[in-house]
């Protein structure tokens, strides 16, 4: 007689990844680490991400992964407001540095200012890139970047200095 039991198309995995696990479920990695550490093993069955919250899985026992509710006034307006003053000031040293990077080496005008808008544009995407893989990239990598950001930040400051002083004189 063939067996007439439903299985379970996406077993346990034998080894827990906790980096996924946390992704799974929404939660930080220590908090993973703590469940494991207490005997918690995760559910076998669950929806697909892109499930809508509270429709029907078609897998038995599933639960819909929900995503977190947002609440009038969470902090949307506020994070808003964080990022233009983020932006607007990274635009005006952007601006203050570049000219000053121009003043300093006036020989070569056009070919300074494009390589410290390029470098003002990099810096803040190595930090954007940072901040978003913080938890996925090595160590010796993070202290590579970390670096180069601050050595694109000294030479920001340089261009600063450099465009305030010329103003001063």
């Amino acid at each position: 007689m063939a067996d007439t039991t439903t299985q379970d198309p996406t077993p346990i995995p034998t080894a827990l990844n906790v980096t996924a696990l946390a992704k799974r479920f929404g939660v930080a990695r220590s908090t993973i680490q703590r469940r494991l550490k207490r005997g918690w093993t995760p559910p076998a069955h669950r929806a697909p991400r892109s499930a809508a919250p509270g429709a029907a899985s078609a897998t038995l026992g599933a639960t819909p992964h929900a995503a977190p509710m947002q609440h009038p006034g969470d902090g949307r307006a506020a994070n808003i407001m964080a990022y233009l003053a983020a932006i607007s000031l990274a635009g005006v040293a952007a601006y203050f540095s570049v000219g000053g990077m121009a003043e300093i080496f006036a020989g070569a005008t056009v070919a300074v200012m494009v390589l410290a808008g390029t470098m003002e544009a990099t810096k803040l995407v190595i930090a954007g890139w940072l901040a978003r893989h913080w938890r996925s990239a090595g160590v010796l990598l993070r202290a590579v970047l970390i670096t180069l950001v601050a050595g694109l930040a000294l030479i920001n400051g340089a261009g600063v200095y450099g465009r305030l002083t010329e103003a001063h004189l």
